[in-house]
């Protein structure tokens, strides 16, 4: 685990930056972490968020000032933070519900970005292993049944997409080639089995290209806070470091991830907040720990 940032052997190594309009860095005092967020001074101060929020300026330690989601949503800093693999960062933040009755429901992440700007989503680096197979037929562009070779592993997973082009050593990852979510896969004979897609394929396919299954979710990480908050602050943190080969931990960064960008979201399918349910959040930062 990576030194806490308060902790007063890790600040000889920390380094403070402030990202401004043009997001340049400048160094600062060393016993400072490097911050990449930061409220700019100029114009409302909503704008560094992209989305329906409102800005609440404080008005003492007592009144600090925040930020309120009161409806079903969710928004992103807009800056695009470059970031190294080979340093650890921190992602962290606080929330609370305005009310008790009705609560309200966080989710608190980033979303990644290959090195073109692609987003990242869970759908194109959530495999599932021992899952290869190779199509044996044809499919076109606007097909929504593919023929497959039978496989008791992929009857037996039961929320799937397929990647297309898929390699054994998983080099393909991120896969953007991802299928529409399956909605029904059923054996056909002793051989063969079919796929049944949510929506028609956007590519055709020759025989022979290599398949895995995927995890069918478009999503980002957005679980670091992931539940009904209380009324009182509650900080939610988590320390970020290394790629993973595959998958969607929330201690490494996914395969292939070269930017970021801050996540807040008020309410998701499993916690739908009460109409009323108002989200406050503060303090939100994502840091550079230096090793």
């Amino acid at each position: 685990m990576p030194t806490p940032i308060h902790s007063p052997s890790a600040r000889p190594h920390l380094r403070l930056f402030l990202l401004s309009i043009l997001i340049a860095p400048i160094a600062f005092a060393a016993e400072l972490p490097l911050l990449y967020l930061k409220e700019s001074g100029d114009g409302p101060k909503s704008n560094v968020w992209q989305g329906a929020v409102k800005y609440l300026p404080g008005s003492d330690e007592q009144t600090p000032e925040t930020y309120e989601l009161d409806t079903k949503v969710q928004i992103t800093r807009r800056e695009l933070i470059p970031i190294n693999r080979n340093k650890t960062y921190r992602l962290s933040g606080a929330f609370r519900s305005a009310s008790q009755n009705p609560p309200a429901s966080a989710y608190f992440g980033v979303i990644m970005y290959d090195a073109d700007k692609k987003m990242i989503t869970m759908q194109q680096v959530g495999v599932f292993p021992e899952t290869d197979l190779t199509l044996p037929k044809n499919v076109h562009e606007r097909d929504t049944r593919i023929l497959l070779p039978l496989s008791q592993k992929w009857l037996d997973t039961p929320y799937k997409a397929i990647a297309f082009h898929a390699k054994s050593d998983l080099s393909d990852l991120p896969n953007f080639r991802i299928s529409p979510r399956v909605i029904a896969l059923e054996a056909m004979d002793e051989n063969f089995m079919e796929a049944v897609l949510q929506k028609p394929l956007d590519a055709a396919y020759p025989a022979g290209t290599n398949l895995r299954l995927h995890i069918p979710w478009a999503t980002p990480l957005y679980w670091i806070a992931d539940e009904w908050v209380p009324t009182e602050w509650k900080t939610y943190s988590q320390n970020i470091s290394g790629e993973a080969p595959s998958g969607t931990p929330t201690d490494q960064f996914w395969k292939g991830t070269r930017y970021v960008r801050v996540l807040v979201q008020l309410g998701n399918w499993n916690r739908v907040p009460e109409e009323g349910a108002r989200l406050l959040f503060k303090d939100i930062s994502f840091s550079e720990i230096s090793p």
